[in-house]
C-alpha cells in the first residue's frame, strides 16, 4: 500500500507546483488548467532531466530530480503569493470543479491499479519490450538511454514515455515492476480527467456546473472504458444465437462460424476471448471463406489497460489531450501576435507540450501538426487575426522550437518507414460498425442535427472551400500520388464516402457557425469531429510503408487517436441532446426520445466488454500482487535471483551476454535489469531500425561466443561490444552447444549459482 500512497503523494505534488504557473496562462478553460497540471508537470520535469543526461550534464538520479523540481517551486511559490487572492476566489468558486477532476483521477487510478493487482504479470505479448525500455529509462546516466538490447545503442524507439515514468520510479525510490503497474493505473487516470476537462471547457457557461460535470464524464468514461461492440458479439455467440449467415457477415477471425455448445456464463469463457477485440478489420473473401488478406489492429484505450500495455501509442494519449487543450487557450485568445509575457510563455508551454508529445509517439506529428496551424487558420477565419502571417510566424516558431528541444533524439532516430502507398483493401462496413457504433451513436447525430439546423451563411463560399478542402484532402493525397480510385475488397461506397460526408458536413457547419459566432463550445466540437473522421478515413486510402507491408500500424495508430477526439466530443454532443430534450415538444421531442432510447443501449453494449473483460482477466491470473516479475519469482525463482544479482551487481557499462531469441523469455536478464545484452529481439530490432547487416553480424557474433571452443575468439568478441559478463540459463543450454558453453569456465569464474544449473560468470581481465 506504501507504494501507491507515495506514488500519488509525488503526482499530486507535481500538479500542485505546476498548477499556479499556468493558472493564467489557461484561463480559456473552465478549471484554468487544473486538470493539465499532472501532465504538464511530468512532461517538463522530464523534459529538463533528459536534456541534463542526453548533454552529459548530470544523470538523471533521484537528488537531480527532486533539485529540478525544487527549482520550478520557487517561481510556482512566488506566483501563488503573487496571484493569491485570485487564485483563492477561484478555488472558492469551482471547488466542486476542482473536487469532481480529483475524484475522476482516483477513481479511475484505484481501478486500474486493482486491474494491475489481480493482473500483475509483465511476461506476455510486448510487454517484456516495454518493460525493457522502462528499466533502461530507470538505470540511464549521462549521455541518454542504451538499447538493452544491443548495447553500445541508443534506442531507436520512442522512448520518452518509459523516461517520464520511470522519473516517478526514481522520485518515489520503487522498483521498476512496481513502477510498470503504477504506470498502467496512471495512465487512463490522466485521460480521464485531461478529457473531462476539455469537454467541460467546450460546454462551457452554457451548461450549469452539474450538466457540465455529468456530462464531461460522459466524455472521461467513454475515452477510458467504452469499448467496441465485440464483447457483446462473442457472448451472443457463445450462447449459440445467429445462424451461420449471421456468423459469416460478421466475419471476424475466430468468430466465423455458429457454435451449438450453450454457455450459461454472463460472459464469454474462452482463453483470451476478449483478444479479439483488438483484431476485429480483415478481409476473407465476400463470403468469409477464404484467407484473410487485410490483417490489422483495431486496439483502443480500455484494451490497452486492460492488456497490460505501456506501448508510446498509450502513454501519449493524455499528452494528446493536453496538446489539445492548450491550442483551446491559443485558439480563443484575443491575441497572441504581441511579445507580452503571457504570449511567450503561452507558446513555450505548447512547444514543449509538441516536443514531448512527438518524442512519445511519433504517429502524432500529423494530429499534432494539422491541430496547430488549423487553429490559426480559424483564428483568420473568425476574425481575431486580420493578418495571416503573424500567427503563422508564431506557429512556425513553435514548431522549431519543438524540434530543437528534442533534436539530440531526431538526430540519432532511424526509422523503418518505407514511404506512403496506396491502400490496397478498405474496411468492411460491419467491422467498422462493430468498432464505431458507440462513440458514432454519440457524436453522428450531432453534426447532423447542426447541419440541418443551421441556416445558410452570408460567407457560404468560404464555408464551402473550407469543408471541401478538408473531406477531400485524403482523397487528393491518394490521387496525386497514385492517380486511382480504384477500390478493392468491401471498396470506397460503405465506408469511405459515408465518412467523407460526414466530414464534410461537420466541417462545413463548423466554418458557418465560428464565422457567425466565433470559436463557440460546438464550433471546436465540430471541427474535432471532423478531424477524428479523418483519421479513420484516411487509412482507407493510404498507409505509412514500414517492415510489415501492409496498412496495419497505420489503422491501429490512426483509430487509436480518432477514438480520443470522438470521446471528447461526445461529451458537446451528449448535452446538444439534452438541452434538445428539455426545450423540444410534440414529434421532435418523441424522435430525440427514440434516438436517446437506441444510443443507451448501444452504448450499455460497448461498456458491457468492461467488467466481463476484468472479471476474466483477473481469474486467467493466479497471482494477487503489484510486483511484476511475481510471475518469475514463483516459476523460476534461481533467474529471479540472478536478476536482482545483476541488478545490485552489475553496471549498464559492463553488459551480459544471453541467447539471442523473441517473445516470451527472451533478453530477460537484460529486461529485467536494464543492464544491455550484445542483442535481442531481432525482429523488433528490425522494426525499429530497418534490415541493416549490423543486427545479423551481432546475431552471428552471439551465437559464435556461446558456441566456439577457441576462448580467444570469444573474448576478442566479448571485448569488442565492452561485455565482461555471461549469462547461461536454460533457454542459453537449449539454444546453443553445451560443449561452448563449457568454456566459460576457463574463462572466468561464477559469481553467481552453480555450475550445473543457473548462472553468472564474469569474465578474467
Amino acid at each position: 500500500m506504501y507504494q501507491v500512497i507515495s506514488w500519488l503523494v509525488v503526482i499530486e505534488i507535481l500538479g500542485l507546483i505546476a498548477f499556479p504557473l499556468i493558472f493564467n496562462l489557461m484561463d480559456q478553460l473552465e478549471d484554468k488548467g487544473f486538470s493539465f497540471c499532472k501532465p504538464l508537470a511530468l512532461a517538463t520535469v522530464g523534459l529538463a532531466s533528459w536534456l541534463l543526461s542526453v548533454y552529459g550534464i548530470l544523470p538523471p538520479s533521484a537528488t537531480v530530480l527532486y533539485s529540478i523540481i525544487v527549482l520550478f517551486a520557487i517561481p510556482s511559490l512566488y506566483v501563488a503569493a503573487t496571484n493569491r487572492s485570485a487564485m483563492l476566489s477561484f478555488c472558492r468558486k469551482t471547488w466542486k470543479t476542482l473536487l469532481t477532476t480529483e475524484i475522476i483521477f482516483l477513481v479511475f487510478f484505484a481501478t486500474f491499479a486493482l486491474l494491475r493487482y489481480n493482473d500483475p504479470a509483465i511476461d506476455h505479448t510486448e510487454q517484456p519490450m516495454d518493460f525493457a525500455f522502462l528499466n533502461a529509462s530507470m538505470m540511464a546516466g549521462n549521455l541518454g538511454l542504451v538499447d538493452p538490447w544491443m548495447k553500445g545503442e541508443g534506442i531507436s524507439y520512442y522512448y520518452f514515455g518509459y523516461w517520464v515514468f520511470g522519473n516517478i520510479g526514481k522520485l518515489t525510490f520503487l522498483r521498476p515492476e512496481i513502477v510498470y503497474n503504477l504506470s498502467i493505473a496512471t495512465i487512463p487516470a490522466l485521460v480521464g480527467t485531461t478529457v473531462y476537462s476539455l469537454s467541460v471547457s467546450l460546454i462551457g457557461a452554457r451548461g450549469r456546473w452539474l450538466e457540465s460535470a455529468m456530462f464531461g464524464f460522459l466524455a472521461s468514461i467513454s475515452a477510458v472504458f467504452l469499448s467496441n461492440l465485440q464483447g457483446l458479439l462473442e457472448l451472443i455467440r457463445q450462447n449459440a444465437i445467429g445462424s451461420d449467415g449471421f456468423w459469416k457477415a460478421v466475419c471476424i477471425d475466430g468468430m466465423t462460424e455458429r457454435i451449438n455448445t450453450v454457455s450459461d456464463a454472463w460472459r464469454p469463457i474462452d482463453f483470451w476471448w476478449w483478444f479479439k477485440s483488438s483484431r476485429v478489420i480483415n478481409y476473407f473473401g465476400e463470403k468469409c471463406d477464404s484467407a484473410g488478406i487485410d490483417y490489422t489492429i483495431s486496439e483502443f484505450p480500455f484494451f490497452s489497460y486492460l492488456l497490460g500495455d505501456m506501448h508510446p501509442h498509450v502513454m501519449s494519449t493524455p499528452f494528446i489531450v493536453t496538446f489539445l487543450g492548450l491550442s483551446l487557450v491559443f485558439a480563443r485568445k484575443k491575441k497572441v501576435t504581441g511579445l507580452d509575457i503571457g504570449n511567450v510563455t503561452l507558446a513555450i508551454a505548447i512547444s514543449i507540450s509538441l516536443a514531448t508529445t512527438i518524442f512519445m509517439n511519433m504517429w502524432c506529428i500529423p494530429l499534432l501538426i494539422i491541430i496547430l496551424i488549423s487553429v490559426h487558420v480559424i483564428r483568420t477565419q473568425t476574425k481575431k487575426e486580420l493578418n495571416i502571417f503573424s500567427p503563422m510566424i508564431i506557429c512556425t516558431s513553435i514548431i522549431i522550437l519543438a524540434l530543437l528541444l528534442i533534436s539530440p533524439y531526431l538526430l540519432t532516430f532511424k526509422s523503418s518507414v518505407t514511404g506512403i502507398y496506396r491502400a490496397p483493401i478498405q474496411t468492411g462496413l460491419v467491422h467498422a460498425l462493430i468498432i464505431w457504433s458507440p462513440l458514432l451513436a454519440l457524436t453522428a447525430p450531432h453534426a447532423l442535427a447542426e447541419f440541418w439546423r443551421s441556416p445558410i451563411s452570408n460567407q457560404w463560399k468560404i464555408s464551402l472551400a473550407y469543408a471541401l478542402a478538408i473531406a477531400l484532402a485524403p482523397w487528393a493525397i491518394r490521387f496525386s500520388l497514385f492517380n486511382s480510385f480504384e477500390p478493392s475488397g468491401p471498396g470506397m461506397i460503405w465506408l469511405p464516402v459515408p465518412l467523407t460526408i460526414l466530414i464534410f458536413i461537420s466541417s462545413l457547419t463548423a466554418t458557418s457557425i465560428a464565422i457567425r459566432e466565433g470559436l463557440s463550445g460546438r464550433v471546436i466540437s465540430l471541427y474535432m469531429f471532423s478531424l477524428g473522421l479523418l483519421l479513420i478515413l484516411t487509412p482507407e486510402l493510404f498507409y505509412i510503408g514500414d517492415i510489415y507491408g501492409n496498412r496495419m500500424n497505420t489503422v491501429f495508430k490512426l483509430h487509436y487517436q480518432a477514438w480520443i477526439l470522438l470521446a471528447i466530443c461526445s461529451g458537446y454532443s451528449s448535452y446538444f441532446w439534452y438541452q434538445t430534450l428539455r426545450f423540444s415538444l410534440g414529434k421532435k421531442r418523441l424522435i430525440t426520445r427514440f434516438y436517446v432510447a437506441v444510443t443507451t443501449v448501444i452504448l450499455l453494449a460497448g461498456f458491457y466488454f468492461v467488467p466481463a473483460a476484468m472479471a476474466t482477466k483477473a481469474d486467467e491470473s493466479p497471482y494477487k500482487s503489484l510486483d511484476g516479475l511475481i510471475f518469475l519469482k514463483e516459476q523460476n525463482p534461481q533467474i529471479y535471483k540472478a536478476v536482482q544479482y545483476v541488478r545490485k551487481n552489475i553496471s549498464p557499462e559492463d553488459g551480459i551476454l544471453e541467447a539471442v531469441g523473441e517473445w516470451g523469455d527472451a533478453g530477460i536478464i537484460s529486461r529485467s535489469s536494464g543492464v544491455p545484452n550484445i542483442f535481442n529481439w531481432p525482429g523488433h530490432q528490425k522494426q525499429w531500425r530497418g534490415d541493416i547487416p549490423e543486427l545479423e553480424e551481432r546475431n552471428v557474433h552471439v551465437k559464435t561466443i556461446y558456441e566456439t571452443n577457441d576462448p580467444k575468439l570469444a573474448t576478442m568478441l566479448l571485448q569488442n561490444y565492452g561485455v565482461k559478463y555471461v549469462f547461461v540459463g536454460p533457454r542459453e543450454t537449449a539454444t546453443y552447444s553445451e560443449d561452448g558453453i563449457d568454456k566459460f569456465d576457463d574463462m572466468g569464474s561464477i559469481v553467481f549459482g552453480d555450475p550445473q544449473g543457473v548462472r553468472i560468470y564474469i569474465l578474467s581481465d
